[in-house]
C-alpha cells in the first residue's frame, strides 16, 4: 500500500512526478504529495492534500513553476492516521522531506525521545517521528549520509522510505519488508516502489533487496547491503509495459474483464501449448503435501486449486490465510512444497508466510503477476501469470490468470504422479483452451448483466451459494460484491445454509445461485434452490444454457452462460459475477477502480 516515486534529473522533476503518482495512486489515494528542492536556493517546497492525485494537480496549477530536478512524491493508504493535509506525506523539517511505505514499529519510544530532546509533531503518522529523527542526527553536525544510515538503525518495522536533503544533492533510500526500485535512465536516476511509475521513462531497473540501502545521484548510485557493505545488484532490461490506459472504457476494472480473453491466450500460450512448460525440478511422486499460502481474492483461487490438485494429483493439500500461517504453530513435511498467490508479489502477509514455510524447509513455487517481486525473486520456482498490469483494485484477470496457471499445473502434477493418463490430461488441456472462447460469448451479453444490476443495487445484503469447485467462486462473487458495490455478501456452499445462514432468508435477500452442469451436484443445488425460495428469496439462477429451462419457475432472474465442464467451471462462472459487481457498484455511482478504504498492493500486516 502507498506509493513512492523520486529522483534526480537534468529536467524539471515535477512532471516526473506527477505522472509517476498517476500510475501509482491504485496503491493509495486517501491523500497525496511532493517535496522538490528548489533551484539555486536552499529550500524544501512542499505541496500536499487529501484526496486524489488529480487534487494534488490543481494545487501544484496554482503554484509559481516549481523549477527543481531533485524530487520525491507519495500517494497514501493511511495506516497511523486519519487522511489528512497533516497526515499526507512528504513529511519533514526545514532540513529534510521524507516519504514512506509501511510501518515503524517503535515510533511511540521513537517519538517520545524526539519530544524530550524538543521536537514538535504535527500529524499522527509513525512518518514524521523518522523525519526528526533524521534531523535530530543532521543537527549533530553529522553528514547527511552518516545522518540516514543512523535513522535507518534506530527504526523496527517493515518499510520503504526516501530522504531527501535541503543541503545536499542526492536522495538516500532503504527498503525493509517493503519492494524499492531503482530507475535509470540517460536523463536521470529514478526511485519507486512499483516499476509502474516509470512507465517507458527508464532503460534499466534494480530490484532492491530486503535490507539495501541507496545513494541516488543524478548518473550514479551505491547500494549498501543490510551489513553496509557495497553491493552489487542484478540490472534488468526495463521491459515496455502494457499501455496503463482506459482506452475507450469508463474505467480500468471493465477493460481488465475484457481483456480476459487475450490475457488468457497468453498464459495458455506459456504453459499449456507445448510439453515441459512447467519446468519444475520437483520429484512430484514423493512429495506428501502441498501447501497454499495466500490472502484475499488470491486465496479464492487456491482453494479453487486445492480442489484440481487433489482430485488429480491424490497429495493432501492444506491452504492457509497467510496473515495466519505466520502466528501459530505448524507441523511441516519434509517432503512438502509450498505455492504461495500474489497479483503483485509484494503482499506482506504472503511474503512473510513465505519465509516461514522456506525457513521450515519447504520447497516455494511462487505464482505472482511480477515476475521479480520480493516474493518471486525468494521462492524456488517462480510461475508467472502473464496477464499485464492490473490497475483496478478489485481483481479480476490476475484472478482468472491464477486459476489458469494453478489448473495447468495440476494436470502437470497429475501426470508426473502418476495420477493422470496421457489422454486425460490431453482432454483437460483441451478444455482449458476453450476458456477465452466462452468468456468472449458471456461478453456479448453484458446488458442482461446490466440489467439484473439495476433490479439488485438498493438491496443492502445478498448470499451467494454454490457446491464443489463453484464454492470458492461464491466467496470471490460475494468479495467482488463487497468491495465495489458496498453491499453486505457472503458466500456459504450449498449445504451449509441450513447450519445458520438460512435464518437471514426473506424476499429482501437476493440468493445468487451458482448451478453447475454436473448431473449431481446439479441435483445438490436445485434441492437448496427450493429451500430459499420456499422462505421468500429472490433467486439469480446462473446456470448453463441446456439447463436454463429447469430453473425457470424457481428464479426471479436468470443468466444463462455457455455449457461448460466441471473442471473449467471456476473460470466462466467468475466472469458473470465480476460484471455483475461492477453494474451494481457503477449504478450506484461508486468509484470502480479505487474503491473506499481500501488499496491494491498490501504491504502492511
Amino acid at each position: 500500500m502507498c506509493g513512492i516515486i523520486a529522483g534526480i534529473s537534468i529536467n524539471n522533476i515535477l512532471p516526473t512526478l506527477v505522472s509517476g503518482l498517476e500510475k501509482l495512486e491504485y496503491r493509495g489515494y486517501d491523500s497525496a504529495g511532493i517535496a522538490v528542492l528548489i533551484n539555486n536556493r536552499p529550500l524544501i517546497h512542499t505541496v500536499k492534500t487529501v484526496g486524489k492525485v488529480n487534487a494534488l494537480k490543481k494545487l501544484l496549477s496554482f503554484k509559481e513553476e516549481l523549477n527543481s530536478y531533485i524530487g520525491i512524491g507519495h500517494t497514501r493508504w493511511a495506516t497511523h492516521g486519519a487522511p489528512s493535509v497533516e497526515n499526507a506525506h512528504p513529511h519533514g523539517t526545514e532540513r529534510v522531506a521524507i516519504v514512506h511505505n509501511g510501518i515503524i514499529e517503535n515510533y511511540s519510544q521513537l517519538k517520545q525521545e524526539l519530544q524530550q530532546l524538543g521536537y514538535k509533531f504535527k500529524s499522527d503518522t509513525d512518518t514524521e517521528v523518522v523525519a526528526n529523527l533524521l534531523d535530530y542526527y543532521l543537527t549533530l553536525d553529522v553528514d547527511a549520509e552518516a545522518a540516514a544510515h543512523q535513522t535507518i538503525s534506530k527504526l523496527e518495522g517493515s518499510f520503504a522510505v526516501v530522504f531527501m536533503f535541503r543541503d545536499s544533492q542526492f536522495l538516500f533510500a532503504a527498503s525493509k519488508k517493503n519492494s524499492l526500485i531503482l530507475g535509470l535512465a540517460d536523463h536521470g536516476t529514478y526511485i519507486a516502489s512499483d516499476v509502474i511509475a516509470f512507465g517507458n521513462m527508464v532503460s534499466d531497473v534494480i530490484y532492491l533487496e530486503d535490507g539495501d540501502k541507496v545513494i541516488v545521484k543524478l548518473d550514479s548510485y551505491y547500494i549498501f547491503d543490510q551489513d553496509q557493505n557495497i553491493a552489487k545488484r542484478t540490472t534488468n532490461k526495463s521491459l515496455l509495459l502494457d499501455e496503463i490506459s482506459k482506452k475507450d472504457y469508463p474505467h480500468f476494472m471493465l477493460k481488465e474483464i475484457h481483456e480476459q480473453p487475450i490475457v488468457l491466450a497468453r498464459t495458455i500460450d506459456r504453459y499449456l501449448k507445448g510439453k515441459g512448460l512447467f519446468a519444475l525440478d520437483i520429484d512430484w511422486p514423493h512429495v506428501d503435501r502441498i501447501k497454499i499460502l495466500a490472502c484475499g481474492t488470491a486465496y479464492y483461487s487456491g482453494l479453487v486449486a486445492k480442489y484440481w490438485l487433489e482430485e488429480l494429483t491424490d497429495i493432501n493439500v492444506d491452504l492457509e490465510i497467510a496473515s495466519e500461517y505466520r502466528y501459530r504453530a505448524v507441523a511441516s513435511s519434509k517432503n512438502g512444497v509450498t505455492i504461495v498467490i500474489s497479483q503483485s508479489g509484494e503482499t506482506l502477509d504472503t511474503l512473510e508466510a513465505l519465509r516461514k514455510a522456506k525457513a521450515d524447509g519447504q520447497t516455494i513455487i511462487a505464482i505472482t503477476n511480477v515476475e521479480k517481486s520480493s516474493i518471486a525473486r525468494i521462492s524456488d520456482y517462480v510461475l508467472p501469470i502473464m496477464v499485464g498490469a492490473e490497475i483496478g483494485v478489485a481483481s479480476t484477470k490476475a484472478f482468472l490468470g491464477q486459476l489458469m496457471v494453478l489448473a495447468g499445473l495440476s494436470i502437470d502434477i497429475g501426470v508426473k504422479t502418476g495420477n493422470l493418463t496421457s489422454h486425460k490430461s490431453e482432454t483437460l488441456t483441451t478444455l482449458l483452451l476453450s476458456v477465452p472462447t466462452m468468456i468472449e460469448e458471456i461478453l456479448l451479453h453484458c446488458n442482461n448483466i446490466k440489467n439484473i444490476a439495476m433490479q439488485i443495487k438498493d438491496f443492502k445484503s445478498a448470499l451467494f451459494i454454490a457446491r464443489g469447485s463453484l464454492y470458492p467462486i461464491a466467496l470471490e462473487g460475494s468479495l467482488k460484491m463487497k468491495e465495489l458495490s458496498y453491499i453486505h455478501a457472503e458466500g456459504y456452499a450449498g449445504g451449509e445454509l441450513k447450519h445458520g445462514a438460512m435464518a437471514l432468508i426473506d424476499n429482501n435477500m437476493p440468493v445468487i445461485a451458482l448451478i453447475p452442469h454436473h448431473a449431481f451436484l446439479f441435483d445438490k443445488m436445485f434441492s437448496n434452490l427450493q429451500e430459499v425460495i420456499a422462505r421468500g428469496a429472490r433467486v439469480l439462477s446462473i446456470i448453463s444454457k441446456d439447463d436454463a429451462d429447469k430453473v425457470g419457475d424457481y428464479s426471479t432472474w436468470i443468466l444463462p452462460i455457455p455449457n461448460c465442464d466441471q473442471f473449467i467451471a471456476p473460470m466462466i462462472y467468475t466472469i458473470p459475477l465480476q460484471l455483475l459487481a461492477y453494474y451494481t457498484a457503477d449504478l450506484k455511482g461508486n468509484d470502480i477502480d479505487q474503491p473506499r478504504n481500501l488499496a491494491k498492493s498490501v504491504t502492511v500486516e
